[in-house]
């Protein structure tokens, strides 16, 4: 498997340094964007947030943050590809059927999380945590299905990050806007 270097990557490695999983996170074309990683972070939920800029072309920049969990999942359904050479030797999609909603986004007030989630049942937490990985409100929920509604107006104005996570694994991760 041909690996990109302009494409922003994590590696896990072994005790002898040897590649174990790796994840690569792509946004358009990678031959005509040049990466420039700024920052690589470890979070305080196992994961990871990186940031840079995107130069797509001559005298325009655009900014990039991700936000992992600890398995280098970066969004609801965890669709990008994990590869973990240990257990499989080629890669693995990893998903997740559930369905999860907030809203609204922005909010200022109440934000109202539903679930549906057919093939899972027990407790499972929803999470939000700002850029720098601080968690600023976690909470315990449970079953197959629900409706939780969550008071943000503590919150300071700006961007945070909403998880779901069952066993310390995020299953459900988007970007939340405090007004």
């Amino acid at each position: 498997d041909e690996i990109t270097n302009n494409v922003p990557s994590l590696i896990e490695l072994d005790s002898n340094h040897n590649p174990v999983r790796e994840n690569r996170y792509i946004y358009g074309n990678p031959d005509h964007y040049t990466y420039h990683p700024w920052f690589f972070d470890k979070g305080l939920d196992g994961g990871y947030v990186i940031g840079g800029d995107i130069a797509p072309v001559a005298g325009s920049q655009d900014l990039w943050l991700l936000k992992v969990d600890s398995a280098q999942c970066s969004n609801a359904a965890c669709q990008s590809l994990v590869y973990d050479k240990r257990t499989i030797g080629v890669s693995e999609k990893i998903t997740k059927q559930s369905m999860f909603s907030i809203y609204p986004n922005p909010t200022n007030h109440l934000l109202t999380v539903t679930w549906n989630m057919k093939e899972e049942q027990g407790a499972f937490e929803l999470r939000i945590t700002n850029l720098q990985g601080k968690m600023v409100l976690n909470q315990v929920v449970s079953g197959d299905a629900g409706k939780q509604l969550i008071a943000v107006d503590h919150l300071a104005s700006g961007l945070y990050l909403f998880q779901a996570l069952r066993d310390g694994r995020a299953f459900h991760v988007e970007k939340l806007m405090v007004e």
